[in-house]
């Protein structure tokens, strides 16, 4: 078992050596999507397997898009990019057919996408507080808030926390995630 950190699209890993290869919500960041898949296929073994965890749509995942709700009105317009459905970015493997179009053009066979619906506890009960101090540490909110002002900031922060309070159940507050499991082989 190894790590690597490099760029996928253009990193000379040795030929035909990994078994799996395995990424949790990274891959719909590739730049270059089949560029990048092309070379971690070269990087498998003719038997080896290509597995992914990666989001469904935004209406899909209120773990994510809850928290960006609450800040919007308060924001400038525009300050939260969307990318397009063919750009880098948290959604951009929620369309089946596209992910298969990328796999299938970086050589890929095989490609199997298996709905996942997951809950994502993002704090326990009476938790709206760190729900909304962890719903900033990821996601398309990171980079803006660190952007803007002390004061606002900390406004989006209460109006996050409010919304999680609001949406806060029995197991603290608990949203949907919705993502494709994705296999494939070389």
């Amino acid at each position: 078992m190894g790590l690597t950190l490099a760029d996928a699209s253009s990193h000379a890993f040795e030929p035909a050596v990994f078994d799996l290869i395995f990424s949790r919500v990274g891959v719909m960041f590739f730049g270059d999507p089949v560029a990048a898949f092309a070379n971690l296929r070269r990087a498998l073994r003719p038997s080896g397997r290509l597995v992914f965890v990666c989001c469904r749509t935004a209406a899909e995942n209120g773990y994510i898009t809850a928290a960006v709700r609450a800040a919007l009105p308060l924001l400038p317009a525009g300050a939260v990019p969307v990318p397009g459905p063919d750009q880098p970015g948290m959604f951009s493997f929620a369309d089946p057919a596209r992910v298969r179009r990328i796999l299938e053009g970086a050589g890929f066979s095989e490609v199997e996408l298996t709905a996942h619906d997951e809950p994502m506890r993002l704090a326990g009960p009476g938790g709206a507080a760190d729900a909304a101090d962890f719903s900033i540490q990821f996601g398309p909110l990171t980079r803006v808030l660190d952007e803007v002002a002390p004061a606002l900031r900390s406004e989006i922060l209460a109006a996050i926390t409010e919304t999680y309070r609001q949406l806060e159940g029995p197991e603290g507050v608990v949203l949907p995630g919705a993502f494709w499991i994705v296999a494939a082989r070389p």
